[in-house]
């Protein structure tokens, strides 16, 4: 592959390399404390084999938590809360847990009634501990649970279908919908991205409107941070607020903050140090906020079709997938532009 590249700041180049490849599409990516990476592919064009997979030593992919979820007979209900629908991300965390969000929303057409859910892995066992099934309120017909991450015996989830942030309380189950109605949750009047030279637009010459799908914890645990992929402000909101059920939603969207702006990005992360990396998706690129407020280039390089997914490997990598999700038929008059294998990269930080 070309070697990356990186912007003004005149650091060294990070060395990149391939951690994994597949030949079918995927989103999210996440490295486990012990160094297992786990990878999802979403129900967006192809059916997916399996939806969840761990990454072995020889590139293979092994159904996780088993092959029984992987396996849904596309019956809503009952089936699809007992079976993957539509993974859209995963998460490891410090504890050795596996979270698999699913909003259940195949080809982004509408919820399937039963199917969005939160799943907690024990990797240690490999067993699933516990299932958090949404209703139709945490998880409306038209909403699609993007991302998640987890802090204070909570998670948080963006929503890009409706633009909402969601709040899970991991011990009670209680779910609660916020800023719903605030505009640091919605696409952005007038941004019209440009991705691989071209304006990405539906067929009928419509930008999509993705709401709010990027999120991140900061290293001291006080904020989240999100921002719509549709857009350019990049927002934090104190995570005491989305947990003090004495606010109404207003009340905590007086507490969000504007923190930067961007421009079109999909996944989000820190690092121990406080750097803010975002995907760029009109650069192909790995972009960074400095904790100064500095906003540069990181890596980049032609193969980097839509990074999508970050994630921190404990050994201090970033690692990232790259979906080609704007080479998909929606997005190209019905013509599946889409150039497998799709990959996972790697850049040292250090």
């Amino acid at each position: 592959m070309s070697q990356a590249s990186i912007g003004p700041s005149n650091r060294p180049t990070p060395p990149v390399s391939i951690a994994a490849r597949t030949p079918k599409q995927l989103a999210g990516v996440t490295i486990s404390k012990t160094g297992r990476m786990f990878i999802n592919f979403p129900r967006w064009v192809d059916e997916p084999t399996p939806s969840v997979g761990e990454v072995t030593a020889d590139g293979s992919l092994v159904p996780c938590p088993n092959e029984a979820f992987n396996e849904w007979d596309k019956i809503p209900g009952e089936s699809a809360g007992s079976h993957f629908v539509c993974v859209q991300s995963v998460v490891a965390d410090e504890e050795d847990i596996l979270w698999i969000l699913d909003p259940a929303s195949p080809g982004f057409q509408k919820v399937v009634p039963g199917g969005p859910k939160l799943l907690k892995v024990n990797l240690a066992t490999n067993g699933i501990e516990r299932v958090y099934h949404f209703d139709n309120e945490g998880a409306p017909p038209q909403s699609y649970l993007n991302d998640v991450r987890l802090s204070h015996g909570f998670a948080f989830m963006t929503d890009s279908g409706l633009g909402a942030l969601v709040v899970l309380n991991l011990s009670t189950g209680k779910v609660r919908r916020l800023l719903g109605d605030d505009a640091s949750t919605k696409a952005e009047p007038g941004v019209e991205p440009v991705i691989g030279g071209r304006p990405w637009k539906f067929a009928d010459n419509t930008t999509p409107q993705v709401h709010s799908d990027g999120i991140a914890i900061d290293p001291e645990r006080t904020y989240v941070y999100y921002k719509a992929l549709t857009g350019r402000t990049l927002y934090r909101v104190p995570i005491a607020a989305l947990l003090d059920e004495s606010l109404s939603s207003a009340a905590v969207g007086d507490r969000v903050e504007r923190v930067a702006v961007t421009e079109p990005t999909d996944g989000l992360e820190f690092d121990a140090q406080g750097n803010l990396y975002m995907t760029a998706l009109e650069a192909n690129a790995i972009k960074v906020l400095r904790p100064d407020g500095r906003f540069e280039v990181f890596a980049t390089a032609p193969e980097f079709l839509w990074p999508d997914t970050i994630t921190m490997s404990r050994d201090g990598d970033l690692l990232f997938s790259a979906s080609q999700f704007h080479l998909m038929p929606a997005f190209n008059q019905n013509v599946d532009n889409r150039n497998p294998p799709y990959h996972v990269f790697r850049l040292k930080l250090s």
